[in-house]
């Protein structure tokens, strides 16, 4: 298979996961770019999601050609037969409350037997405890009001370094 193909089958399963971010502050619009993809609700660049694409803006087109081995990598392993899925989570229904758009629940941590889940206290958090539930069987999923946290920029999985225990 070539790097074409292999980058091609890659964005097959990741793009419907993804799309355009717009900022608060109307910085960047939703508009479909295949240079500028940012995990869903996401409004500022940032480099803590396993598939976050690189920003343009940030970047620049030096980086993207440095990681460009990785995602050949990564496309190379996911279309060689082992199963993999790619899992949309939802955003929150409304906006978090004091900001002008929605949160996001992929930010979490995983813990040996837990994984702390972001809550804003919205109608969609039982959605997201019960596809983590489905996900991480084996561990307790729990909640944890990050409205503050997010309003500053941050999130769970980014104000802890976790390590879980080694696989008896």
């Amino acid at each position: 298979m070539n790097k074409a193909t292999l980058i091609a089958n890659l964005l097959i399963a990741a793009l419907p996961a993804m799309s355009c971010a717009g900022s608060a502050d109307g910085r960047q619009k939703e508009t479909e770019s295949m240079y500028k993809y940012t995990i869903v609700s996401e409004d500022a660049p940032h480099e803590g999601t396993w598939l976050a694409w690189p920003h343009r803006h940030t970047y620049g087109t030096a980086y993207r050609d440095s990681i460009e081995p990785v995602w050949v990598a990564m496309a190379a392993a996911l279309s060689g037969g082992e199963p993999y899925r790619v899992v949309q989570m939802p955003l929150t229904r409304k906006n978090v409350r004091g900001l002008g758009y929605k949160g996001s629940y992929l930010n979490f941590y995983v813990g040996n037997t837990v994984v702390l889940k972001p809550a804003y206290g919205d109608a969609n958090d039982s959605v997201a405890v019960r596809m983590l539930t489905e996900l991480y069987p084996g561990r307790r999923v729990v909640p944890i009001d990050v409205t503050k946290l997010y309003k500053h920029g941050g999130m769970l999985h980014c104000v802890t370094r976790q390590q879980p225990a080694a696989r008896q």
